[in-house]
């Protein structure tokens, strides 16, 4: 978690279904793991006697999680309790710390639930590249082995860029990693890539198409995260 003062403070969206309590129980360990402490009572800068209800802190809430122990404050503490140390031996869990989209820890389920304006960041969809060169080439009415060609024809250089401009769009591709698909360096692909998008820009006709394909492609596919 870092030390008091490491970074910017961040809120995270956290299902507390599946990852909140465990996540809860997960950070009251770290003491005892990173041997601070013997038991998760013991760390002086921790909150878990709060938990256990032998202090008291204003700062901090305990409410939410230990009404999924019990209504009785003193039963749902020892079920905590009880809950917290059936995982005192456990190791390192990254998969508590797997932030997607930079502000939620869940499962994928979880953030496809999400309406996308409230997460304020790019989405990407789970599509393999070669169902974009597909697609493109059949709009195109271009065959694949065409792309590959080392001469610098004017409708397969068009392709690609419209590839890469499609792949980073709607996958996250970087411009290198779609380049070195076709063979060709990655500056000058970059290049042409962004003479797509400003013709997109300039361009309502072109726009629709390119808006109407990326539907196509993404059509059923799940989010990237």
């Amino acid at each position: 978690m870092g030390h008091l003062f490491q970074g910017r403070y961040k809120a995270i969206l956290c299902d507390k279904e599946a990852y909140l309590i465990e996540l809860v129980r997960y950070i009251h360990l770290n003491p005892v793991r990173a041997k601070l402490a013997k038991r998760p009572e013991d760390h002086r800068w921790g909150s878990y006697p709060v938990y256990l209800g032998g202090r008291k802190e204003p700062m901090v809430t305990t409410d939410f999680v230990l009404g999924h122990f019990g209504r009785n404050r003193a039963s749902a503490g020892r079920a905590f309790h009880r809950f917290v140390m059936e995982s005192v031996r456990e190791g390192s869990r990254e998969d508590l710390y797997e932030v997607k989209l930079q502000t939620v820890l869940g499962s994928d389920d979880f953030v496809e639930k999400l309406p996308v304006k409230s997460l304020e960041e790019k989405v990407y969809y789970q599509v393999p590249l070669e169902e974009i060169v597909q697609s493109v080439c059949r709009r195109l009415k271009l065959r694949e082995e065409e792309l590959r060609k080392p001469d610098r024809g004017r409708r397969a250089a068009e392709a690609r860029h419209r590839i890469g401009y499609i792949a980073r769009e709607l996958a996250g591709w970087t411009h290198g990693s779609v380049a070195r698909r076709f063979g060709r360096e990655g500056i000058s692909f970059s290049v042409g890539v962004r003479r797509v998008v400003e013709r997109i820009e300039r361009d309502p006709n072109l726009k629709r198409e390119m808006e109407g394909l990326c539907r196509n492609i993404r059509k059923g596919k799940r989010r990237k995260y």
